[in-house]
């Protein structure tokens, strides 16, 4: 096994370029036993890309999994001939966690026939035979970088609402199970230990937001100075939130944002900072004109039973959300309503119950309820 290993410095330069702190050039992963055919490749292609070195198919998968956004990596060339697994087993493997980035294989004149009837099967762009030409594998990488990115903006386009720039629907119900499976195994890690504290910075808070009278704004306006609110509306959601967080437009005049991995106890607080965002903007209709616009916001955490992690799934989280912003709405706008369970909370039918009799529940202590809204009662529907 090769004993060239990612260094230290170079795993924290990725993840600079990951944040978008720098500006970012293509990375390459190469997988070689061989430490001579690791450096020969870095030197022919570190000109023009970053590249990660792994001496084996167990350390690409290991570094892989540890990376942030795994899914930035544009094109892996690995060796066939590797002990532990070999390229096609790893690309075997690697296309579950990263489907979208290239694989090339190198290999041996004797080894065609099995590269062949593999290609197919792990969805190989293509495969080298050694020895190679130097600029003949130069030629090839840029055209599969440039594979790369024109599936990258196919698939941009494809999950992004053309109207804000925001993620749309089909993006969160295609991405957000990885990030759901990652809180499952915190929450369930503590659990298994028995840990005294529960995870502070593992929790997912869906937020729901929905301007108030929109609908006025596009009647007495135009259409076009709805179109510029939602946009706008957009940008201020771009400024309070973290890059990482998903920022989806739902439909019409409803968002949803998802602040990933972070700790419940702060969901209040970013739904306020929300709310008190748009109230303050002075949103600008074009032809001179401008407005005061407010929304109504509505928030669930995920899990909801920390203790139960996966006993209400994500699309569950996202209807109570929606029915605390429903709550928000019809108690008079302009707010925010959060529900959350608490130590008292039975997990048996209790979505049903939370959609069916939400205020014997909150009677009852079994749901905490969070809210700007001081002065009257909640109407639930």
């Amino acid at each position: 096994m090769a004993t060239l290993n990612i260094k230290k410095e170079k795993l924290r330069e990725l993840k600079e370029k990951e944040k978008g702190g720098v500006e970012r050039k293509h990375t390459i992963m190469i997988v070689d036993e061989k430490d001579r055919n690791l450096e020969s490749l870095e030197s022919l292609l570190s000109g023009d890309y970053h590249i990660i070195m792994a001496g084996d198919g167990l350390e690409a998968l290991d570094t892989i999994k540890k990376m942030e956004k795994p899914e930035n990596i544009s094109l892996i060339i690995a060796d066939q001939s590797m002990h532990g697994f070999n390229g096609i087993q790893l690309f075997e493997k690697l296309k579950v966690i990263i489907p979208n980035t290239i694989r090339i294989i190198i290999t041996g004149y004797t080894e065609k026939e099995i590269i062949l009837d593999a290609v197919n099967k792990t969805q190989i762009y293509q495969f080298i035979l050694k020895p190679f030409d130097p600029e003949d594998l130069k030629l090839r990488v840029k055209r599969a970088v440039e594979a790369f990115e024109h599936q990258r903006e196919i698939e941009e386009s494809r999950i992004t609402d053309d109207l804000t720039g925001l993620r749309n629907r089909r993006y969160v119900r295609e991405y957000i199970e990885q990030d759901i499976a990652k809180a499952n195994r915190d929450y369930e890690n503590w659990l298994e230990y028995q840990r005294k504290t529960a995870p502070k910075e593992s929790d997912l808070i869906f937020l729901m937001l929905d301007i108030d009278h929109f609908k006025a704004v596009n009647d007495e306006y135009d259409h076009e100075a709805g179109d510029m609110v939602l946009k706008q509306l957009a940008d201020i959601m771009r400024r309070l939130f973290r890059d990482t967080d998903v920022l989806a437009r739902w439909g019409g005049e409803e968002f949803l944002v998802i602040s990933l991995f972070t700790n419940r106890g702060r969901a209040h607080d970013m739904a306020e900072r929300l709310r008190w965002a748009v109230e303050v903007r002075l949103f600008d209709l074009g032809n001179n004109k401008e407005k005061n616009i407010t929304c109504s916001i509505g928030f669930a955490c995920y899990p909801f039973l920390i203790e139960n992690p996966d006993a209400l799934d994500y699309e569950k989280i996202i209807s109570i959300a929606d029915k605390a912003l429903y709550a928000a709405k019809n108690s008079g706008r302009n707010a925010y309503v959060g529900i959350q369970s608490t130590g008292k909370t039975d997990p048996g039918n209790l979505f049903n119950r939370i959609q069916e009799d939400i205020e014997k529940l909150i009677d009852d202590g079994e749901l905490e309820i969070y809210t700007s809204i001081k002065d009257r009662k909640l109407k639930w529907a």
